[in-house]
């Protein structure tokens, strides 16, 4: 009787190693983020982006009373080189947590691209500016930074400046 318990339970020892070894630990859920409203408009198709920047320069050039392509080769190059210098020092800055230093250049660069009626690119650093200001998460707020340079440059490589 005791061989028979015995053989059960190393029966029963070889069946639990063979079920563990086969059984694979469950992936850890993707974290993701929700994107704030205004940063969802450059969530858009890279074409999609590039008309409204298209549309942006000919409503911003008829305000500033200039002819489309002398905004284009006189105002924009300089809204454009502001925000690719903003990159690093926005990226470096959410590294450090410092609210205070993304809250004051996401305002500038910000305040440069909607002055300039280019709001495509200028109302989602807004929201980037509100997210530092809500003190949302330093990862949302990094997060947000990527994507929104990752679609800007996206669509930047394709045009024509």
């Amino acid at each position: 009787m005791m061989w028979v318990i015995l053989g059960a339970v190393i029966l029963l020892v070889i069946v639990a190693i063979f079920i563990l070894k086969k059984s694979k630990p469950k992936p850890k859920p993707k974290k993701t983020i929700t994107l704030p409203n205004d940063l969802k408009l450059i969530a858009k198709p890279v074409d999609e982006i590039r008309k409204e920047i298209e549309e942006g320069i000919k409503k911003g050039a008829a305000e500033f009373g200039m002819d489309v392509n002398e905004f284009k080769h006189e105002l924009l190059p300089e809204l454009l080189s502001q925000i690719d210098n903003a990159k690093d020092k926005l990226l470096e800055y959410a590294e450090k947590g410092d609210y205070e230093a993304i809250d004051k250049l996401s305002h500038s660069v910000k305040g440069a691209a909607l002055n300039m009626r280019v709001d495509i690119l200028g109302l989602p650093l807004q929201e980037i500016n509100r997210a530092t200001r809500r003190r949302e998460p330093m990862e949302h707020i990094k997060a947000y930074i990527k994507y929104f340079y990752k679609k800007y440059e996206a669509a930047k490589e394709g045009m024509k400046f």
